[in-house]
């Protein structure tokens, strides 16, 4: 059911210029009676130059609200905004969204929600989320400053642009879970998009394959394996529980298995290298007075799977810098070659466990 606690928007615009690469970035704030607005910015780097376009929500408002009512057509609070190449590249670009590290009456983080759409005509098409802000990995970044007014970007989409002229638009929708406490009723929202580009030649992707199991050993068939940062990257376990993930590019990404009404997922690091690695990161690791974003950055995971991890003591993200030592859930490092050509790195065995996590093996 829907809570008829409502907050109001204000528009800000961001850019920031990094060597070798463009980034473009739009913001936004939900902040309490307040609203206002600009929206573009063209940045030009070398060769490489692009528009983004960012225009006002189309809803002021935002609600606290289930999932489902979300991301239905009737709720359109969302703000939408378009990507305009114009270089002879084929470039990849990621979608990241920031939110504030400090201010008064912040609201939590774990508590906002967010989704993204593709946009073609009247036409919205869902390519990552639902999913809370704070679990999404850390592009870059720290809450004690980083490079961004946010302190700390997360990814929540990429894409690819070919050579010549290009757009793309999208719509990022917003509401808060509904879990949100009422005692955070006037608290301040700040969200912001991001969008950076690096020239494609720059990044590298792979093929990953294997099979998948439940906790019990029995194939898994039928199964969507997906990125939740871009569920255009999915694939079907077929016979014996076999997958074939195609086009994971380097960075570090949410793995989910969807089998029926369950979802799994664990957390994966996917870097370049001179040949095939893997590993475990994380699993008791002492964290000690570090700020949430910063160990999920260093340890590849998100700051609510570190603030629901069994054992921890902090009640929410305000709490950023933790008094003492907390433990780190696992997540995978995957290393692949770095050539011209897709590589696949094959035997990456997934077992889904009945705590919705999932176990990742190299054999």
């Amino acid at each position: 059911m829907k809570n008829n606690n409502r907050i109001l928007v204000i528009v800000v615009l961001m850019a920031v210029i990094s060597f070798m690469c463009l980034t473009i970035g739009v913001s936004y704030s939900y902040v309490t009676r307040t609203k206002a607005s600009k929206n573009a910015v063209s940045i030009t780097t070398g060769n490489l130059s692009s528009m983004v376009t960012f225009n006002t929500l189309s809803n002021t408002e935002i609600e606290i609200m289930e999932d489902d009512d979300a991301l239905s057509s009737s709720y359109d609070s969302y703000g939408t905004f378009q990507i305009d190449k114009s270089n002879v590249y084929t470039v990849f670009y990621y979608i990241t969204v920031g939110y504030a590290t400090t201010g008064d009456d912040l609201l939590p983080f774990e508590y906002l929600k967010v989704a993204l759409y593709s946009v073609n005509g009247s036409t919205y098409t869902k390519v990552a989320g639902p999913v809370r802000v704070a679990d999404l990995p850390i592009y870059n970044g720290t809450a004690s400053g980083g490079t961004t007014p946010f302190g700390a970007l997360y990814t929540l989409g990429f894409g690819t642009f070919a050579t010549g002229s290009a757009s793309k638009a999208y719509a990022l929708k917003a509401w808060l879970d509904s879990d949100t406490p009422d005692d955070y009723d006037s608290a301040t929202i700040s969200l912001g998009v991001v969008v950076d580009q690096i020239t494609n030649v720059s990044n590298t992707y792979y093929n990953f394959s294997g099979t998948i199991v439940d906790s019990s050993s029995n194939a898994v068939t039928g199964a969507t394996v997906k990125l939740l940062q871009n569920e255009a990257v999915t694939a079907t376990s077929a016979s014996e529980g076999s997958y074939t993930l195609s086009n994971v590019p380097t960075g570090t990404w949410t793995l989910q298995v969807v089998n029926g009404n369950d979802t799994y997922e664990t957390m994966i690091h996917v870097k370049s290298g001179s040949s095939v690695g893997f590993r475990t990161i994380g699993t008791n690791t002492g964290a000690a007075s570090t700020y949430l974003q910063a160990s999920a950055y260093t340890y590849y995971t998100t700051p609510y799977k570190i603030l629901t991890y069994t054992g921890n003591s902090l009640t929410n993200s305000t709490n950023g810098l933790a008094s003492g030592a907390y433990t780190i859930p696992v997540s995978y490092e995957i290393t692949g070659t770095d050539t011209l050509s897709v590589t696949t790195i094959s035997s990456l065995n997934m077992t889904l466990n009945a705590n919705g996590t999932i176990t990742l093996a190299k054999v």
